[in-house]
């Protein structure tokens, strides 16, 4: 618990309504209610990403090679002069994950870095003077903010337990210990080598050191491990190439790709905005209850809370900060005090609330089988359809050349087909392709007058169409191509002779 928040009184719940042990249980179960609930959250998303496999084949062939390779080889169109994979590590662990149990194995790994990333994250909440049963409320709203980090399994989730790991070093910070840094640099090595996410852990140790400044608290080291962190970027297979490609991928506008659209635009933004005033609006209580100076780590919560409304991707980061942050923030407001009375007054209708809770997550799990990592075939059971039909018939029928595939399914495709198959494109989008190629590819599947272009600036053998693709109709009536596989979702389209 923090100075300041130990110094709020704690409201005492009225006499005689339960005893201590009675108390320890209630919040208990209202924290494993909590917990069930994220977990029937996240289920929805069990679905494998797009780039679980391009992480995988580029660890695969970094295996095979003896090193992790710098050009491309999955792609027949043009590529970048290096190809700094920054997933590279994320690869290596989902590949183990795969070869030790399949797609199960893949889930698996999902559920374990999240259970660590709670595990982690209730203790610095803890350790910040959250009590449990606020703890347990607030990670309701946490999880409906944050759900959406949680695809299976997408470099985010390591970014996640990362990030808690450093909200975990600066509550340490608070209390005066500094040997966190001792751990955190080492890291923040491994962190760097698993995703770029890491450039948010740069950025709020350095916040973290401004809002030391302005408290008047010592803040020197914050910043020399701000400067040791950004050094140590280089410690990459990329080497110094990393900074490049960084500098390029931040400044990189990405307009189709919804989760980099802001928070208050697009279809997220009717589910998500919501929850997110609500989460404003309960530090604003905080703040005018208690006081900005009685809240640390407020210009935390402040710089996630923005690159969460400036970017949809970025909101489960925001989602994490502000579970571990807030409940301490409300430690004597009006806002904890009714709460607790509420939870305490009725203890029976607590425990059945919380037993109700309990049932209807595990009852939602069960329903969306949060157990089974899927490759649906058509887009209506998940956000994308797998082609694995087309695959299959590719892979009968001997066929090797060049394919041209849409941008969400390359990476599933090269990792099946690969090195018999070329990609024209995948998700690995700023990694591996310059921009022109995305260009191209969207105006061709939106049938643009000028599709034709597409197909002569880079010649296929093979075209992969879904079967709702505008362009569909214009190229099937081409004398240059005959149908060579159809299913519900894709279509497979052959250059004749």
């Amino acid at each position: 618990m923090s100075a300041s928040a130990s110094q709020v009184a704690e409201p005492a719940p009225r006499r005689g309504a339960f005893d201590r042990r009675l108390a320890r249980w209630l919040a208990g179960f209202g924290v494993v209610a909590a917990g069930l609930f994220f977990l029937a959250v996240i289920a929805r998303y069990s679905t494998l990403g797009i780039d679980v496999w391009h992480e995988m084949a580029t660890f695969r062939e970094a295996r095979e090679i003896g090193w992790l390779p710098l050009t491309d080889s999955f792609a027949y169109t043009p590529t970048v002069d290096t190809v700094v994979h920054h997933e590279w590590g994320t690869g290596a662990a989902l590949l183990a994950a795969y070869e030790w149990g399949g797609l199960p194995g893949i889930l698996t790994l999902k559920y374990l870095l999240t259970g660590l990333m709670l595990v982690v994250g209730w203790f610095v909440a803890r350790r910040r003077g959250g009590r449990p049963e606020v703890i347990a409320v607030c990670g309701l709203l946490a999880a409906l903010l944050g759900q959406i980090g949680f695809t299976t399994l997408r470099a985010q989730v390591f970014t996640l337990l990362c990030l808690a790991l450093l909200l975990w070093g600066l509550t340490e910070n608070d209390r005066g210990r500094r040997g966190w840094l001792a751990w955190w640099l080492p890291l923040f090595v491994v962190w760097l080598n698993l995703h770029a996410g890491f450039l948010v852990g740069v950025g709020l140790c350095l916040c973290y050191y401004v809002e030391q400044l302005v408290r008047r608290k010592p803040a020197m080291h914050l910043l020399a491990a701000g400067v040791v962190m950004f050094g140590l970027i280089a410690a990459n297979p990329y080497g110094l190439d990393y900074y490049s490609y960084l500098w390029r991928a931040v400044r990189m506008d990405r307009p189709d790709i919804g989760e980099w659209a802001p928070l208050y635009t697009g279809p997220q933004a009717r589910i998500l905005l919501p929850f997110f005033l609500v989460s404003v609006g309960l530090v604003l209580v905080a703040v005018r209850e208690r006081g900005w100076r009685e809240l640390p780590g407020l210009l935390l919560l402040a710089a996630s809370g923005y690159m969460a409304f400036s970017h949809v991707r970025h909101i489960s980061l925001y989602a994490l900060v502000w579970w571990c942050f807030v409940p301490a923030y409300l430690r004597g407001t009006t806002l904890e005090t009714g709460l607790l009375r509420l939870w305490y007054a009725r203890p029976r209708w607590t425990a059945a609330a919380c037993t109700g809770l309990c049932l209807l997550s595990l009852a939602v799990f069960v329903h969306r089988r949060g157990w089974e990592a899927k490759l649906p075939v058509v887009r209506e059971a998940g956000p994308v359809a797998y082609p694995r039909g087309a695959v299959d018939h590719l892979r009968a029928s001997g066929f090797h050349g060049n394919l041209l595939v849409p941008f969400e399914v390359g990476a599933y495709v090269l990792w099946e087909l690969s090195p018999q198959v070329k990609v024209s494109l995948d998700s690995r989008y700023e990694v591996a392709y310059p921009g022109e190629v995305y260009e191209a590819h969207r105006r061709f599947y939106r049938g643009e007058p000028d599709w034709r272009l597409t197909l002569d600036r880079y010649p296929a053998d093979a075209l992969l169409i879904p079967a709702a693709s505008p362009v569909l109709a214009q190229v099937a009536r081409s004398a240059d191509w005959h149908e060579a596989y159809r299913d519900p979702s894709y279509i497979v389209l052959r250059r004749r002779g």
